[in-house]
Parts: C-alpha cells; sequence; structure tokens
C-alpha cells in the first residue's frame, strides 16, 4: 500500500474509531478546550504596563501558559492513541503528561514553541517598536504580515517534529533527546506526506465553521483522532 493509499485508510480508521466511542471524546475535547482556553484567557489578560521589561515579561508569562497547554495536549494525544488501540480509554488519560517525566515534557514544550518563537520574533520586536494600530496602518500591515509569515515558517521548521508530542505521551522514560531523534526517523520521507494530509483536513475545519463553532464537538475528536492514526500509521511503516 502506497502513501498516497494509505492517507483514506488512516482517515477511515479515524472515522471508525470515533463512531464507535461517540461521547468520551467530546468530553475530553470540552474538558481541554476548557482548561486551554482559561490558560489563554488569563495570559491575555496580564498587563505589566509599558516599556521594555514590561514586554519581556509578557512574553516570558505567555511561553509559560503556551508550555501548560502543551502539556495538557500531550494527554490530549495520548488519550486518542489509546482510543485507536484499546476498546476503553479514561478521561483522565487528558492529564497523563504530569504523571511523566515533567522535565521530558516541559523541555519538548519549550523546543517547539522556541522554533516557532524565532520566526515571529522579528515581527515581535516591530510590534513593540511600532504597536499595531489604525493610525499606522502600513506598519500595522507589516507586522501583521511578518507574523503571518513567521507562523507559517515557524509551523513547516516543527513539521518534522510532529511524532514527538506522541512519543513522549507513549513512552513516558523516553529522554527527550532520543525523542527528537525519532521523531526526525519516523518523519522521514513522509514531510510531504504530513503537509497533504493536514490539507486534508482543512474542509472539517470549514464544516466546524459553517456549523458556527458547534460541529467542533464531533469534528475536533474526529481530527484528533485522524492525527493519532497517522502517527500509529508512521510506527507500522518504520515497523516493516
Amino acid at each position: 500500500m502506497n502513501a498516497k493509499t494509505r492517507l483514506p485508510v488512516i482517515r477511515g480508521l479515524a472515522r471508525n474509531t470515533i463512531l464507535e466511542h461517540p461521547y468520551a471524546p467530546i468530553l475530553v475535547v470540552l474538558v481541554y478546550f476548557s482548561v486551554t482556553g482559561l490558560l489563554y484567557v488569563s495570559a491575555a489578560l496580564f498587563s505589566l504596563g509599558e516599556g521594555l521589561w514590561p514586554f519581556i515579561l509578557y512574553q516570558i508569562i505567555t511561553l509559560l501558559m503556551q508550555a501548560m497547554v502543551c502539556v495538557f495536549d500531550i494527554g490530549r494525544k495520548k488519550y486518542f492513541v489509546d482510543l485507536g488501540e484499546k476498546d476503553q480509554v479514561p478521561v483522565l488519560t487528558l492529564f497523563a503528561a504530569f504523571r511523566g517525566n515533567v522535565r521530558t515534557v516541559l523541555g519538548a514544550a519549550f523546543f517547539l514553541m522556541g522554533i516557532r518563537f524565532l520566526f515571529t520574533l522579528p515581527a515581535v520586536i516591530l510590534s513593540f517598536l511600532n504597536p499595531i494600530s489604525p493610525e499606522n496602518i502600513k506598519e500595522s500591515a507589516v507586522i501583521l504580515g511578518l507574523m503571518a509569515l513567521g507562523n507559517l515558517f515557524g509551523y513547516l521548521a516543527t513539521v518534522p517534529f510532529f511524532p514527538v508530542l506522541y512519543l513522549i505521551g507513549d513512552f513516558k522514560s523516553m529522554p527527550l533527546g532520543k525523542a527528537l531523534r525519532m521523531s526526525l526517523w519516523l518523519m522521514k520521507g513522509n514531510f510531504f506526506r504530513y503537509i497533504g494530509f493536514c490539507i486534508s483536513l482543512i474542509p472539517l475545519s470549514i464544516l466546524g465553521y459553517l456549523s458556527l463553532g458547534f460541529g467542533f464537538l464531533w469534528i475536533t475528536p474526529l481530527i484528533q483522532s485522524s492525527y493519532a492514526h497517522f502517527y500509529l500509521d508512521l510506527l507500522k511503516q518504520k515497523k516493516k
């Protein structure tokens, strides 16, 4: 079975997984969005005033909040991986990362965020020097453009490390260095396949927005299950 043929199979496996477990994944998604949403709102409301040091402290606080989101993300990934392999998975699996190697978990979080932050750093610096406002339309457009490009290239730079959070959730005793190396090994030859897979899931997200967001209660579990099955397929592919 070639790579193009496997993608529909992966989506089919994800669909069957969610159909077999129609309710618990929705609860997991609700808990995840509630907790991470609260963290993001807390970071957004945190104000230290104006100036360089308050600006730097705000960025640090934001990174810490994103690291906590990443910890919950590992639990979410672990839940959907287990759901693809087992009949019953406890909802508390969402908090699995807190029972693992915390140093490895936070190390992976800061590593991935660090890559993305480096690509958005020019826009962050410009936004500090020239805050976005209606009075500075040209400067604001440049900053927003740089931010969009930074996010795009930051995302592409982290694609080879797509499996790392799954590996840390799957193998609690795995050191960070080994998880990063294994991620690169698993993604070797699968970079564009993964990009194509992500693009194939965009119509599902569009359906979620067309339903005024309510559809994401069912669509998000399906998307997360699809990524989990893609990860499981990478493992099977390398075992052959």
